[in-house]
């Protein structure tokens, strides 16, 4: 499991998070699409890693903001019953391999405590292309 308080930026850090930049881009991409399909505010959107397994290609949630920082404990009491699926919409999750949103919420347990912004996470996926060349 990884790191309670893991981010991308460990991940990339560490070594661990396989295809590095296509990861950032593509949760980078999912961002970009939360804020064009549901008008949220680009500086009030964290992202947030799964903890479940060894941080090759974790899930991963993307969150809106609104009264301070969306914590795992305050997204689990939206989750819905029986369905177990997300009953607010203030968060989306999404594959970490297939970078495809999910329709269910994990218990609070399996989220990162840290998030990040957008704002990091461009200048990560800048960070990445930089060293391996591609502009």
């Amino acid at each position: 499991m990884i790191d309670e308080n893991a981010t991308i930026g460990e991940l990339v850090k560490s070594g661990s998070l396989l295809n590095r930049e296509k990861y950032v881009k593509s949760v980078l991409s999912n961002c970009y699409l939360q804020y064009q399909k549901r008008k949220w505010p680009m500086n009030k959107i964290l992202v947030r890693i799964g903890r479940v397994g060894d941080g090759k290609a974790p899930n991963y949630r993307i969150e809106l903001v609104t009264d301070g920082i969306a914590t795992p404990e305050q997204f689990a009491e939206h989750m819905s019953g029986q369905v177990h699926h997300a009953a607010v919409d203030n968060a989306v999750e999404f594959n970490g391999l297939g970078h495809k949103s999910r329709a269910y919420g994990f218990d609070k347990e399996t989220w990162s405590k840290s998030t990040q912004t957008i704002a990091f996470l461009e200048d990560l996926r800048d960070q990445l292309m930089k060293r391996s060349g591609i502009r």
